[in-house]
């Protein structure tokens, strides 16, 4: 469930059912005087424990004046009463997320949109791109296979359960030992319901934005464009867009470059505008963005920046890269050993993206004609 201060979702059931509480002491059930001993850095067995008063995150009530207090069995953050407050809680979250959402998509002037994120990359002159040509930043990893997520969206997942990408070979995996088990599938990491319906996604989407989840505004984003779930809706989706790039959401940066590029969801064409945005999501490391950049350098006559732009793109493991590196190097315009290092950094990263159980979920992709294989 939401608590008050962002942790992790857990699914409220019913009193009849497991409550998903555990006590202090970290057991299914059984009575706790609401303290809980810690084991601090360089304490030694025989020292006296150390005792942290833990009170119910919706009432308020303290463990020491409660004797049923129980921790949260899902995110282990947060501690309740019972039931009761558990789901009481849950509603509150709810009703915050659904408040902000509605601020966020009509609590803005139309045209008017937040300014470009300075936590996307650090403030720079326009004419200095040095501060992107840095070490990519490292790949979100996939939480429950602990490799980097995979580059091409078709083989990975957002959960909106638990706020988590996932890996598809993760994912696959998880769902047929499910089957195997004649179980209900769940997510791998939280264990939630599998949603039944494009609206329960919707659903538990729109709550993970409201509470300004950079990601799940992204997504919710995509959902308007769709349709899938609701009606289209171009103007609500480009004004998500934006809030999850204030975020610094890398991806969402993309888009609005190629939005503003192409003129599409009523904005006019401007390139300039593009360029500033995929320079943003190129400092995030948004392979699409930087390979759009070395095009622009390239048309510019800037072929050293189009190489290293072209370069960053190779090292996070992207494919069409490459072919641009060869193409270079037969015209003379970079050498033989920055195509060999870009080619060996590209195999490097990609090789730290595989396991078997990814492997296996490409070839499925690949069979069903799902996958690009620029990023495979």
């Amino acid at each position: 469930m939401a608590s008050g201060n962002g942790k992790k979702e857990a699914s409220v059931v019913s009193a009849t059912d497991e409550i998903g509480l555990m006590s202090l002491d970290g057991s299914a059930s059984g009575e706790t005087n609401g303290a809980a001993s810690v084991e601090g850095i360089g304490r030694k067995p025989n020292d006296p424990p150390v005792v942290i008063e833990k009170v119910c995150s919706h009432c308020g009530k303290s463990g020491l004046a409660n004797q049923d207090l129980k921790m949260c069995n899902s995110c282990q953050c947060v501690w309740y009463c019972g039931a009761a407050c558990q789901k009481a809680h849950w509603m509150e979250g709810a009703q915050d997320g659904v408040k902000q959402i509605r601020e966020i998509l009509d609590g803005q002037a139309a045209g008017e949109y937040p300014k470009t994120d300075k936590r996307c990359c650090d403030e720079h002159d326009d004419d200095d791109d040095s501060d992107i040509f840095q070490e990519p930043p490292m790949r979100e990893d996939c939480v429950i296979c602990m490799l980097p997520v995979p580059l091409d969206p078709v083989l990975s997942t957002y959960m909106a359960c638990c706020g988590n990408s996932l890996c598809g070979g993760c994912i696959s995996a998880n769902d047929a030992l499910a089957v195997q088990a004649k179980n209900k599938q769940t997510c791998p990491f939280c264990r939630s319901h599998a949603p039944a319906s494009f609206k329960e996604n919707f659903d538990r989407v729109a709550k993970k934005a409201g509470a300004n989840h950079a990601i799940a505004l992204h997504r919710l984003a995509i959902e308007y464009t769709s349709g899938w779930a609701v009606p289209i809706d171009e103007a609500k989706a480009l004004k998500l867009t934006h809030r999850s790039a204030e975020l610094g959401h890398a991806t969402a940066c993309s888009q609005l470059g190629d939005d503003y590029y192409n003129g599409v969801k009523g904005l006019e064409s401007n390139k300039e505008k593009a360029e500033e945005y995929w320079k943003l999501a190129g400092k995030g490391g948004d392979v699409v963005a930087l390979d759009r950049l070395g095009d622009i350098e390239i048309r510019r006559g800037e072929r050293d920046k189009a190489v290293r732009y072209w370069r960053m793109v190779a090292a996070l493991g992207h494919k069409l890269s490459t072919d641009n590196l060869i193409l270079t190097f037969e015209r003379g315009w970079s050498a033989h050993e920055d195509l060999a290092d870009s080619r060996q950094a590209r195999d490097k990263s990609r090789a730290e993206m595989r396991s078997e159980q990814r492997d296996q979920y490409v070839a499925y992709m690949k069979s069903m004609g799902k996958l690009n294989d620029a990023y495979a």
